[in-house]
């Protein structure tokens, strides 16, 4: 949805709030130009439709590889997006999307365990 709130979860800095697709698509853009090589690798998905409602729940395990040919490094980034989807108009749309980083490996040998805690929403807070 055009007003649909992201959040990504990051190591350090916090989270990165944004706010619709078009403000997805800069950022995704912006941080894929960094890398020579980018592969998104899809995991496991569970969705949860609720019958005669207009909502549902997403998650969705994933991986990233990259390689930063200007760095000399590769990373791999595994982590899970929450997602809440509205149905409009017999169609469905991202209404809400959270991504929580899980475990980051390096060829530097640097081994990250994020231990993000769930967001607000889906730990029954909001």
């Amino acid at each position: 949805l055009a007003d649909a709130p992201i959040e990504l979860m990051t190591l350090g800095r916090g989270p990165l709030e944004l706010r619709g697709p078009e403000a997805l698509g800069r950022f995704i853009g912006e941080v894929v130009e960094r890398f020579d090589f980018f592969q998104f690798v899809q995991l496991n998905a569970r969705l949860e439709l609720r019958p005669g409602e207009d909502t549902a729940l997403g998650r969705i395990f994933v991986c990233e590889f990259r390689w930063e040919k200007a760095a000399g490094r590769w990373a791999q980034v595994f982590g899970v997006y929450h997602d809440t989807y509205r149905r409009v108009e017999e169609r469905w749309w991202f209404a809400r999307r959270t991504f929580a980083p899980l475990v980051s490996a390096g060829s530097e040998g640097a081994i990250a365990d994020f231990q993000a805690p769930l967001p607000p929403f889906l730990a029954g807070d909001g």
